[in-house]
């Protein structure tokens, strides 16, 4: 039983100290074009939430004048 403690041991640490170095030196290109690409993400994800902002006032609208 001890040995199989052991060995699983070795096998994590094997595997935690080959994969470290591949995940956190990596550089990552970062354009323009992706930038650019996310601000029209960014407007029209705001521009969505007006249109839903909208909806929902006009439902709650709806609502008080079917209480009143």
């Amino acid at each position: 039983m001890e040995r199989y403690t052991v060995a699983s041991m070795v096998i994590f640490f094997a595997l935690l100290s080959s994969s470290y170095g591949y995940g956190f030196a990596k550089d990552i290109p970062y354009t323009l074009d992706d930038r650019d690409r996310l601000i029209r993400v960014e407007e029209g994800l705001k521009e969505g939430l007006k249109g839903v902002n909208q909806r929902i006032d006009s439902l709650e609208n709806g609502w008080m004048d079917c209480r009143v």
